[in-house]
């Protein structure tokens, strides 16, 4: 036995040291790879080639970013391939799993039937879940709101399983809060599934439907899926792991989960849902009543008094250390799937932004969407 083992550690040493020099520092997620925003042009150019370093340093299979400035779209920037195999180049029509984006899109339906009067976001869960839950737990859902499941301050679990009906109920009967709803923040991906079975029961539709009737129609966007199936073969990028980005991730079917990490779409589409979400915000004092685009009215606090959650989307207040005394306000939701990662990113007062989706995620999204933001930022201010 240790003569066989004698034999086969130097080839073992040897097969780590060819992946880990060959093939890790290739392909994995190279969080420690940054670029100096000082080295890059402040125009399209200087977007185009930042968003092309990251491509390349962190070997990622395909890139479709959208830059908005002045309210518009001018420029689409993609990068590679549908798949590696596939070699379709990608593009702005290419479509991606957007993940947690998706709380965005449900939120945008809550807020709409919020609207019209069909769904009282302040009722207690247990409302609309009376007949379903057991004896034993309904004491401990009827002081939370669906609002505050919406706000991710409900205290139920961040990634309790919930695919079905089933699931749903079976968690809720089984499992405890983890705090005191209103307590705190606590980012809920459980908490979206539910709401999306809450919007389905009430309404009798199913949450394709409801995209359709409150999202796709009114507002002239036809290219949301919420089946892998009927997504077009020849638009649907492949998703790469971020540990490993030679290897496949999983394009999954979320079920129920489908309002919370499930919508397809492609980087056209979503950037012209921002576009029109940004113009909503610009007439915010008018509209915070009346439009299922202002998602943060009302809005909850996050970790500090300058960062808060609506219904699906995040609002951060920051200063620029190159323009003092100006407070930035930047509306953003992204996801990540380990394989599928979306940014969907604005600033109101700025009128610029950035959609990126991407074929294998990471940190280096985040990154890349801060660093965007701030040169378009810089170039509102002509700095």
């Amino acid at each position: 036995m240790k003569k066989w083992l004698s034999i086969i550690f130097p080839f073992l040493i040897l097969g780590f040291s060819l992946y880990y020099f060959l093939i890790r520092t290739h392909y994995l997620n190279n969080s420690h790879t940054t670029f100096d925003l000082v080295n890059y042009s402040k125009d399209l150019a200087g977007v185009e080639k930042l968003i092309d370093d990251y491509y390349n340093a962190y070997h990622i299979p395909a890139i479709s970013a959208a830059i908005i400035e002045n309210g518009q779209v001018v420029k689409y920037v993609s990068k590679g391939h549908h798949s590696r195999k596939k070699q379709i180049p990608a593009d702005e029509n290419s479509i991606y799993q957007i993940a947690s984006t998706s709380k965005t899109l449900t939120g945008m339906i809550c807020r709409s039937l919020e609207i019209q009067g069909k769904i009282d976001p302040d009722r207690s869960i247990l409302s609309f879940l009376k007949d379903e839950l057991n004896e034993n737990v309904k004491s401990t859902y009827k002081n939370v709101s669906l609002r505050q499941v919406l706000t991710h301050r409900s205290g139920l679990g961040r990634s309790m399983k919930a695919y079905s009906k089933d699931d749903i109920i079976n968690a809720l009967n089984t499992i405890d809060l983890e705090f005191t709803p209103g307590e705190k923040f606590q980012y809920s991906n459980y908490g979206y599934a539910l709401v999306t079975y809450i919007l389905e029961q009430e309404t009798n539709k199913s949450y394709s439907e409801l995209l359709k009737e409150h999202i796709a129609e009114p507002l002239g966007l036809s290219d949301f899926y919420c089946e892998k199936e009927s997504v077009p073969e020849d638009r649907l990028v492949t998703p790469y792991s971020k540990h490993f980005r030679i290897m496949k991730g999983i394009t999954p079917d979320f079920g129920i989960q489908i309002g919370a990490s499930g919508v397809f779409t492609d980087t056209k589409t979503l950037a012209m849902l921002a576009i029109k979400q940004m113009e909503a915000y610009n007439h915010f004092d008018s509209l915070k009543n009346s439009s299922p685009l202002i998602l943060t009215y009302p809005k909850d606090t996050l970790w500090n008094k300058d960062n808060f959650y609506g219904y699906g989307l995040f609002e951060f207040t920051y200063e620029l250390d190159e323009i003092p005394g100006i407070k930035h306000v930047n509306l953003e939701h992204g996801g990540d799937l380990d394989g599928f990662s979306t940014m969907y990113d604005f600033l109101p007062s700025c009128q610029c932004g950035v959609v990126i989706h991407t074929s294998s995620g990471g940190n280096w999204i985040n990154n890349m969407t801060w660093q965007i933001n701030k040169l378009l930022t810089l170039r509102h201010y002509n700095k």
